[in-house]
């Protein structure tokens, strides 16, 4: 490729002055060689014949100048291709994807200029770096280049070669297609309402039993990520967390055996699936162990990080350890503004610290923060699904101040919300505890005649399992627990205005 274009093509893009000058210093000849970049930008010279001359007083035959053109010409190239990827936050995968659809698209250039044997050059080593990660469409575009090179080379044997692997990767690709089709339809059917989510289950099963057969046939990272958002999706939603927690050991094992799915797999989304399979079975302990172990794999800050931390700060919740969330909750320090979390993470974590404040006393830093939950009892569409864990919490907090009739208030504006969204949500759960919230405004009065007529709800919330994840029952703190809290706030409450 010829210098001056490229150089014009690079040095247009300003920002990359600097990096070419610290691209050039590690080469051979580097002070002549910037002399030479910056005399090309600033049109001193106009021609390699004037660079020669003014630098070498000689011409471009010049041994000195060819070393010099050399160094400048691959730190242009480095700069063009160029990307600062951060790998503290992207996994190592895409990295990977990032460097070979670059050293993919200079051997097409270089063939496409003539030079045909550095483009080959660059071509295998596209498939070397490319095959452990199972890249199809890098791969059938990289074999499917050779191979023409081989025909136009009379190599019949290496074009029989390349044929038959491009025959593999076609099928290979095909599956990839197919699975990410179930896929997205999944993804689809699962985020509408609850009713569509119901009746697409039966399809959804047939379809996961597809992917199955895809993935025993391609074991490659692309079809196992998507097998396992699949199947963990499909299991969480029929709430199979046993199951659940299966798929995950699996992934976890070919994770640990098999370099390939190593640096390909999305390794955090298992560990976060497992988190969420050991909180749903009741196994807090050891998920919070499991947590502790596999922190490592998080980049602090990052929103797996804060996600994984939620997991933790459930169980702890659920398992009653108040004291371990409330460390945790310090932690995270959402009141901190320099920390990179979204505003929605920010107040979850928030909402979270607002329910953990019933039952232990946190730093003064949250007085500000849970006031705005627990005083604020209008509902509102920027909160979207907090809106009813805000007003559960509302309820307990205007109990706890023996406001009865903002507690009523909040129950009835719960009661309005829930009958709004029927159609959306699919809460079995907060349906009782709804139920055991109304006979508490209308029996509250009478312990005795309370747990009569609150035994067969109670009963029934014993009794159903919690769905999907704890934060989508709206469950920080465990509605049989969140009712114990209730019960003794309204019963005393009651006690004191009576008397």
């Amino acid at each position: 490729m010829n210098l001056i274009p490229l150089l014009r093509l690079v040095a247009s893009r300003v920002e990359t002055h600097q990096l070419v000058h610290e691209l050039i210093r590690i080469k051979v000849g580097g002070p002549k060689a910037i002399e030479m970049y910056e005399g090309f930008v600033n049109n001193t010279f106009t021609t390699e014949e004037e660079a020669a001359k003014a630098l070498f007083n000689s011409d471009t035959e010049n041994k000195f100048y060819i070393r010099v053109r050399s160094a400048l010409r691959n730190a242009l190239l480095s700069a063009f291709f160029h990307f600062d990827y951060r790998k503290d936050q992207f996994p190592e995968m895409w990295k990977a994807e990032y460097d070979c659809n670059k050293l993919l698209f200079q051997a097409k250039i270089f063939i496409r200029e003539g030079e045909r044997q550095y483009g080959v050059n660059l071509l295998e080593r596209v498939v070397t770096d490319a095959e452990p990660y199972s890249f199809t469409n890098i791969l059938m575009e990289a074999y499917g280049l050779l191979r023409s090179h081989s025909g136009i080379n009379g190599k019949v044997a290496l074009v029989d070669f390349y044929s038959k692997k491009l025959e593999i990767l076609y099928e290979q690709h095909n599956a990839e297609n197919e699975i990410n089709k179930i896929t997205h339809e999944a993804q689809a059917n699962t985020l509408k309402s609850a009713k569509n989510r119901k009746l697409y289950m039966a399809t959804f099963y047939k379809n996961l039993k597809r992917a199955e057969e895809i993935k025993n046939q391609f074991d490659t990272p692309f079809v196992n990520n998507a097998y396992f958002f699949l199947s963990s999706t499909f299991n969480y939603y029929v709430g199979n967390f046993s199951r659940n927690l299966v798929v995950c050991n699996q992934m976890e094992e070919k994770y640990e055996t098999l370099e390939g799915f190593r640096n390909s797999m999305r390794y955090t989304d298992v560990i976060i699936n497992k988190a969420g399979a050991l909180l749903r079975l009741g196994r807090y302990k050891e998920g919070i162990g499991y947590i502790n172990q596999k922190l490592n794999h998080f980049v602090s800050g990052s929103p797996n990080w804060y996600l994984i931390l939620e997991e933790k700060f459930m169980m702890a919740m659920y398992s009653g350890d108040y004291l371990e969330a409330a460390d945790l909750l310090r932690s995270v320090a959402p009141w901190r503004k320099e920390l990179r979390m979204t505003e929605l993470t920010r107040e979850r974590w928030i909402l979270m610290a607002a329910y953990l404040s019933l039952v232990q006393e946190l730093p003064s830093h949250y007085q500000f923060y849970t006031k705005y939950f627990t005083e604020n009892v209008e509902i509102s569409k920027d909160k979207m699904g907090y809106n009813l864990a805000i007003l559960i919490l509302q309820i307990v907090h205007k109990l706890k101040k023996r406001d009865l009739d903002g507690a009523t208030y909040a129950i009835q504006a719960l009661n309005k919300l829930l009958l709004r969204a029927k159609n959306h949500l699919d809460k079995p759960r907060l349906n009782c505890f709804m139920q055991l919230l109304t006979r508490l405004s209308q029996y509250g009065h009478d312990a005795a005649e309370l747990e009569e007529q609150t035994k067969r709800s109670l009963k029934k919330l014993y009794l159903t399992q919690p769905f999907n994840n704890a934060y989508s029952e709206n469950e920080v703190i465990p509605y049989e627990h969140l009712w114990e809290l209730v019960k003794d706030s309204y019963l005393s409450t009651s006690m004191g205005v009576a008397r």
